[in-house]
């Protein structure tokens, strides 16, 4: 009986190879269309990209201006609450309650000013920042579809020494691409056509 379903079963296979079936085992899978594919490096077009690097140094300027007047700000304040503590007024006089009050006063004004700066800067880089990035994703999206991209992917490789201990595990938990040949980092096409603009 066993010697039977042998011959049956090898019966089969040669009648399914003698009708082209074996050209079943032979071929190669079909393959799907090729995809080209290509990596971006933000980090590396924010540090070469001029209007990038000068909005920044805008920016820095602006803060660094906003921060010299708020620290002169507190200076005076300071100085306004050493000259009562050094008051000859008793604690319990009118004049000294008057003094005590626009010294607190001060003080919440400049907490205040210091509230509104803090998020006027943030406003204003937000703001920067995407209109540069809608820039950068107009220009990959543009070159993508003039080049023939099928996907592009973002990378950030931003050095080890630049990231703080926050930076470095947010980094390992959202990092996605792991390795990438240096033949599809179209990084400096698209920093050329941001250049151009």
């Amino acid at each position: 009986m066993r010697w039977t379903l042998v011959m049956v079963f090898a019966a089969v296979v040669a009648v399914f190879f003698i009708l082209g079936g074996g050209a079943l085992f032979s071929q190669e899978p079909p393959k799907a269309n090729a995809m080209k594919i290509g990596v971006v490096d933000l980090y590396d077009i924010t540090r070469k990209w001029k209007k990038w690097i000068d909005l920044d140094e805008s920016i820095q300027k602006e803060g660094k201006a906003s921060r010299e007047s708020l620290e002169q700000e507190d200076k005076n304040v300071q100085e306004m609450e050493n000259k009562l503590t050094r008051s000859p007024l008793a604690k319990n006089s009118e004049e000294y309650l008057k003094e005590m009050t626009t010294v607190q006063t001060a003080k919440l004004r400049l907490e205040w000013l210091n509230a509104k700066e803090k998020e006027r800067m943030e406003k204003l880089g937000t703001e920067y920042m995407k209109n540069l990035l809608a820039e950068i994703e107009g220009a990959i999206k543009k070159y993508g579809r003039e080049n023939g991209f099928s996907l592009i992917l973002k990378v950030d490789e931003i050095p080890t020494q630049e990231r703080s201990l926050t930076e470095m595990q947010i980094y390992v938990r959202f990092k996605q691409v792991m390795f990438y040949d240096d033949g599809i980092n179209i990084t400096p096409a698209i920093v050329d056509i941001l250049q151009k603009k």
